[in-house]
């Protein structure tokens, strides 16, 4: 294509001085001018003018001596400036970016031609005047100036400043009399095309050439020519040459005759376009496919315009298992066609699929429980009947994607699965498995990602009784509650007995190898344990009643909704059949559609019979409509109930399935309504329970042989098929794991914000200071401390959570707070504790709550600021995970409630293993009698008897003086009248250990008294304002329902005390006393006549022994050869804790 230069227009500056410039078509750009009159080019290129520096397109650029050349770069948008010595790069508010030194070129000059690109090459050029001599520098100004050629000064304007635009392989610059614009090789130096500038002689100077994104190589570019004085100058027009595009590059298919690509007959045919003229682009193409075989062209698109680069072969026939191959050309915009590209090759086959029947497609769905060697079972399908030649599996772990397996094998043909080796999983982990490999002609199949969970250790049976330190008989019955198996399998149990706490000698017995001793409660009865195994949960749906909800009505526990608009009605205002709530479901639209109430199912197994239960009244219901329940799961549906007319009441509906044998994968319960116009339903319960299998709540074992009287240690584990063999987590084994992270480092006394609990302020933050202080709090824990600046606040600090807390478990919350006005509370969505008793005392709050589906909420810590000046602290948050027993015990059993739950559920900043034994002692009777009878020669009448033993009462209590030696304290104490007493002394404690079931502090409350913490066993238990206003003593403290064992009682001063409390700040002791609350023991005595016979007639006489008196013998036979007396006396301890004793006894007869 030829260069030519068309004339623009001549115009006529006004009052400029120095040289004017116009860039950019879209740009406007001003240079060397100190004067307020400027031209610029529109986006139409229409250039118009003249115009003020006020114009909103104004941009300066200071005046230059017209010796000193410089160029605009249009693909940076700076200035190249050659500040003799030096090449800079400018912006546009003439900031200096970078610099190059060009001082190693010879005859270097300030007038030295700067070359720009068109186009944002990688260098440009630099022209010295006086030798012609062309080098290339680097666009970055980095490095040094490279020689490429010389060109002969006749080529180029050599007397003034003036530069030039390079694009691809040539140089454009005016010549030496401004007559002609040169077309100059950079290879040679040679011109290869001039044309003509209609300027005459020297008038002309300083080309800048004006450039745009939206400009393409082939299209109209601009520069401007002027004289020297800046009085006149000229705009032109210039079109560059365009280069023929590159030969298209194959991407696919692709191979060579020998190995030719495997495709899918529908298979995508792709290439790729490249012009050396950037901004080039395709617009045409031709595609040609031939059969190898019979060298015939199948398909010839001809010239086809258009940018794709694509091609779908679906439009076309492709034989199965034959040997294609195809090439394409292209044209690029301005019509100019590349070389054919080479042939390549490919062979059609029909793409097999593999589908994985093991696992679920998604994480967020109900994933099977497997073992640590589980079946992978999946299904191969070929249209072409072709064979698997090779296979791979991988399995990644989810949590850090970490590939744990990626093995070649060959399946079976018919039975297709993969086992996984030991070794490589590990328990309580998700996994997702890929398939990928070929069939015989090679063929490319893979899977997406598949999800299973391996099973966690069995969670641990809970013992109930013995209870700890209980007194049983030398066979006791040892009692255990069932936890629930989430893998849905049968459980087993292993019971360990042992003399050492540590079990390091045991004696183990377990289910499956044995049932004798053993049996299992179904609810109604204790019956022998099953051979197989027993279940806990027979019933599979969460919340089938619909009695948990949140406050606005919405289900948790994974009940999602599906179809439902703003025109249907979807709520828990139906009539309830039982309980409290019941699903209303309202379908109200005219056109065909279906709503839909599902909940994923998990703990389901193959070949497990099933039932579902539906109560259901159909209020109303549109012709043609159905009400209907179905199980479905991947490629299995099976709907149950259908129903088609309305009733006037709940009706209860059932059907039976058994699940197949081979299904591995997600499974839910569908209630729907499907059809148009107006039904309405409502639904009171939905369950899934497996069929004609009880459900098992207790496990109870009796040891087959006596025990040894001592101590004896005990503990349960429960295991299933998957994880009979591995390391048990048994009932003493306990995590303790809190979801309530503090991430602080323990700075000593000083404060940090309070952000660093991860909380953040719900609230005005001018309305409240927040900050960590340590100590505050009675266990010497750090506590966030809130003072409102204003009345009415209401602030919460909270904590976001998304899907933390998981369906199907259970989760208990806990803080320690204490606040100036008892107001304060913690909550989560609808769950909340009980707020704060009493002002300015430290309690803990706690409230339970099962898991929730997909859920974003806030726990809330409410400050409630009444007043100006309200103090209120916050301690040992934490969140903890529970079990089922744990929950359903939790405020319900006086041993889970109260203070009980910080001794279970203390706080912990991350993870700990609480300690939790079980212990009984076995041998619960105390029996003496005569080794033989006393003869007599008539049988004895009367009888009279008196013994000195020890009896366990009901409740045992021992009294501890304030001044005794059992007692520990720090401080000063004072001593007076039997009571200790410790003044201004914040520091000050007093503490007991005892054993027993209850304690109780005494001591005096007075005027000068502080606020006391008591702590049970390194826990608060509570805090007592010793404050009155009259001095008295009384019971300070009591808590009567520990768990019976060793504990400490700590009695703790602090520097807080009553408003009104005046003076010395006091903490008094007078005394504790100790309680062991138990079944009471018995006393039994007996006594015969008849000694020496083989069944004497015993006869009861513990009332004479007890209250005085003559038993009269009422027996007068005898069937051994002599009368004879005798007596025996039987202590009874009755699964009590206290001592049982016999001192001695002594009896007469007549």
């Amino acid at each position: 294509m030829a260069l030519w230069i068309r004339n623009a227009g001549t115009y006529t500056l006004q009052g400029a001085s120095g040289n004017i410039g116009l860039v950019g078509a879209s740009k406007t750009k001003s240079f060397y001018t100190t004067d307020k009159v400027f031209c610029y080019s529109s986006n139409s290129n229409v250039l118009t003018g003249p115009h003020t520096w006020s114009s909103a397109n104004a941009t300066t650029f200071p005046l230059l001596s017209h010796t000193q050349s410089s160029q605009y770069d249009p693909s940076t948008d700076t200035y190249l400036r050659n500040n003799n010595g030096q090449i800079s790069e400018y912006d546009t508010n003439n900031t200096l970016i970078r610099s190059m030194s060009i001082t190693n070129i010879p005859q270097y000059n300030s007038h030295d031609g700067v070359i720009t690109s068109l186009t944002g090459e990688k260098f440009i050029y630099y022209l010295v005047k006086a030798t012609g001599e062309l080098y290339q520098l680097n666009r970055n100004l980095i490095g040094t100036p490279v020689f490429v050629t010389t060109i002969s000064p006749v080529y180029y304007q050599s007397q003034h400043a003036l530069g030039g635009f390079y694009h691809q392989d040539f140089l454009y610059m005016i010549n030496r009399t401004g007559t002609e614009l040169q077309e100059i090789s950079i290879q040679t130096g040679q011109p290869t095309r001039v044309a003509a500038t209609t300027v005459s002689g020297l008038k002309c100077s300083y080309p800048m050439v004006s450039f745009a994104a939206s400009q393409v190589i082939g299209t109209t570019h601009f520069f401007t020519l002027s004289d020297l004085n800046g009085t006149d100058f000229i705009h032109y027009e210039i079109t560059l040459k365009n280069r023929n595009p590159q030969t298209p590059n194959i991407v696919t298919p692709d191979g060579t005759s020998t190995s030719p690509g495997i495709h899918d007959v529908q298979t995508a045919i792709r290439w790729s376009f490249f012009d050396l003229d950037e901004r080039d682009l395709q617009s045409a193409y031709q595609l040609e496919i031939t059969e190898v075989a019979t060298d015939t062209i199948i398909y010839d698109s001809g010239k086809v315009k258009g940018l794709s680069n694509f091609f779908y072969t679906y439009t076309i026939s492709l034989k199965i298992h034959e040997l294609y191959k195809w090439r394409v050309r292209a044209w690029d915009y301005y019509d100019a066609e590349s070389q054919w590209s080479r042939y390549a090759y490919f062979k059609t086959n029909q793409r097999p699929t593999v589908f994985p029947l093991t696992g679920v497609s998604h994480v967020t769905f109900h994933q099977p429980i497997l073992g640590l060697t589980p079946r992978l079972h999946f299904r191969f399908t070929d249209p072409d009947n072709d064979p698997i030649r090779e296979i791979y599996i991988k399995i990644n772990r989810l949590s850090d994607f970490k590939e744990v397996l990626n093995r070649r094998f060959t399946p079976d043909p018919q039975d297709q699965y993969f086992d996984v080796p030991a070794n490589i999983l590990e328990r309580g982990t998700t996994y997702y498995w890929t398939l990928n490999g070929f069939d015989a002609y090679g063929a490319a199949f893979y899977t997406n990602w598949t999800f299973f969970i391996t099973t966690a250790s069995a969670a641990p049976p809970m013992p109930l009784s013995p209870v700890h330190q209980e007194r049983t008989t030398l066979q006791p019955s040892l009692v255990a509650e069932l936890a629930i198996e989430q893998s849905g399998l049968s459980q087993h149990f292993q019971l360990d007995l042992s003399e050492l706490p540590n079990f390091s000698v045991v004696r183990t017995y377990r289910t499956d190898e044995s049932q004798a001793g053993w049996e299992a409660h179904n609810g109604k009865e204790w019956v022998p344990f099953p051979a197989k195994g027993v279940k806990k949960r027979t019933q599979y749906v969460q919340n089938a009643s619909f009695e948990q909800s949140d406050t606005i009505g919405k289900l948790y526990n994974d009940w999602g909704t599906d179809g439902i608009t703003v025109d249907d009605i979807f709520d828990l205002n139906a009539p309830p059949h039982t309980g409290s709530r019941a699903v209303r479901l309202i379908q109200q639209r005219p056109v065909l559609s279906q709503l839909k109430l599902s909940q994923g199912l998990s703990g389901i197994r193959p070949g497990e019979r099933l039932r579902v239960n539906a109560t259901v009244n159909v209020v109303r219901i549109a012709p043609g409509a159905e009400v209907s329940v179905q199980l479905s799961g991947t490629n299995f549906t099976h709907k149950g109930i259908v129903i088609t007319e309305r009733s006037s009441a709940y009706k209860s509906y059932s059907f039976e399935i058994v699940v197949p044998s081979n299904y591995w994968s997600s499974m839910q319960i569908d209630f729907a309504i499907k059809g148009a116009g107006y039904t309405e339903c409502w639904l009171d319960a939905l369950t899934v329970e497996a069929a004609d299998v009880p459900s098992y709540q207790f496990v109870r074992f009796q040891p087959p042989e006596p025990l040894a009287p001592k101590v004896w240690y005990w503990r349960i584990a429960s295991y299933n098929n998957l994880t009979k063999g591995e390391p048990l987590r048994y009932s003493t084994d306990r995590q303790l794991s809190n979801l309530l992270p503090l991430n602080y480092t323990d700075g000593g006394s000083g404060k940090s914000d309070y952000s660093v609990w991860d909380l953040e302020l719900e609230g005005d933050a001018s309305e409240t200071s927040l900050m960590v202080e340590y100590p505050q709090h009675p266990e010497d824990k750090r506590a966030i401390h809130a003072v409102n600046q204003k009345p009415n606040a209401n602030l919460s600090l909270i904590r976001e959570y998304d899907s933390d807390f998981e369906s199907g478990k259970y989760y208990l919350f806990l803080a320690d707070m204490k606040s100036t006005y008892a107001d304060c509370y913690i909550e989560f969505g609808e769950y909340k504790s009980a707020t704060l008793q009493k002002p300015d005392l430290w309690e803990t709050l706690w409230f339970k709550m099962p898991g929730k589906t997909a859920v974003l909420d806030y726990l809330k810590f409410h400050i409630s600021p009444k007043e100006i000046g309200q103090h209120t602290y916050i301690a040992n948050p934490r969140v903890y995970e529970i079990s089922e027993m744990e929950y359903a015990k939790i405020g319900v059993d006086p041993l889970w409630s109260g203070f009980n739950l910080n001794t279970k559920y203390p706080f912990v900043d991350g993870t700990a293993y609480p300690s939790q034994s079980s212990s009984f002692r076995s041998g619960d009777v105390v029996s003496v009698a005569l080794k033989k009878p006393i003869q007599t020669t008539a049988p004895a009448n009367t009888f009279t008897m008196n013994a000195v033993c020890t009896i366990p009462s009901s409740r045992v209590s021992e009294h501890v003086p304030g001044i005794s030696g059992n007692l520990r304290y720090a401080g000063t104490p004072v001593y007076k009248d039997g009571v200790i007493t410790f003044m201004n002394d914040p520091n000050a404690y007093v503490k007991l250990q005892f054993t027993g079931t209850g304690i109780r502090w005494h001591g005096i409350k007075n005027a000068d008294s502080c606020i006391a913490s008591v702590l049970i066993d390194d826990r608060i238990a509570g805090q007592v304002d010793l404050y009155a206003d009259s001095s008295r003593q009384e019971m300070l403290y009591e808590c009567l329902n520990l768990p019976y064992g060793l504990h400490t009682i700590t009695v703790k001063a602090s520097q807080f005390s009553n408003p009104a409390s005046t003076g010395t700040k006091m903490l008094t002791v007078s005394s504790f006393e100790t309680i062991v609350d138990q079944k009471p023991g018995k006393f039994i005595v007996e006594a015969c006549n008849n000694g020496f016979d083989e069944q004497p007639a015993w006869e009861d006489v513990t009332a004479i022994v007890t209250n005085g008196g003559k038993h009269v013998f009422a027996n007068q036979n005898k069937t051994a050869a002599q009368w004879g007396v005798s007596t025996r006396l039987t202590i009874l301890a009755n699964g009590t804790f206290s001592p049982a004793m016999l001192d001695g006894f002594g009896f007469s007869f007549e």
